[in-house]
């Protein structure tokens, strides 16, 4: 069964896993997850995401959190959660380019991350199956950067319709090394 025919909040995986929205006490798992793949990224100069500098703060990161789910509730945002044995293993969150509307409020901007461990699993598909289901309600067009430097989040992209639109040379500084940002969209209506 597709994510696309769930038609309730939450979609069950294989192996326990499911896809359900995100919620207020999914914030230390979501910290927690966030850390993970900043030690990640600064670790491995191929990781094909981006991360601040310097880790916000605490208060910072709630703040952005809170400030995510409100928009969720009020039909901005899509913010879905990837489980096991209750404990965040991926994210999917969808956000309208400009808040209040505006001509680019059609756009919606994709950004997706699945704990080392599970990836490889399908966990990726099952959320951005499930993201692009719920975001043609909301979004025309879906929107997404990826650090050009690793092929396989590209591909799982270009397999679910996503086109390269613009490469953003040197966009991304790493540890004195610049990498370049590819930018992709897909059309949904």
């Amino acid at each position: 069964m597709m994510a696309s025919d769930i038609s309730t909040s939450q979609q069950k995986l294989t192996d326990g896993m499911i896809i359900r929205d995100a919620r207020p006490s999914d914030f230390g798992d979501f910290i927690k997850m966030s850390d993970e793949i900043a030690m990640e990224i600064m670790s491995d100069d191929s990781f094909p995401e981006w991360a601040y500098l310097k880790r916000p703060s605490l208060a910072f990161r709630k703040k952005k959190f809170i400030e995510y789910l409100d928009d969720v509730r009020k039909g901005h945002n899509i913010f879905m959660v990837a489980e096991e044995k209750g404990r965040m293993i991926g994210y999917c969150r969808v956000r309208k380019v400009e808040v209040p509307d505006n001509e680019l409020s059609h756009v919606g901007l994709l950004g997706i991350r699945v704990a080392k461990k599970y990836r490889g699993r399908g966990l990726g598909s099952a959320l951005l199956s499930k993201a692009i289901a719920a975001s043609r309600k909301k979004f025309d067009i879906l929107n997404l950067f990826v650090v050009n430097r690793d092929p396989r989040p590209k591909k799982l992209y270009r397999r679910f319709g996503f086109r390269t639109w613009g490469i953003a040379p040197g966009f991304v500084k790493r540890k004195k090394k610049y990498m370049d940002l590819e930018y992709m969209y897909l059309r949904l209506k």
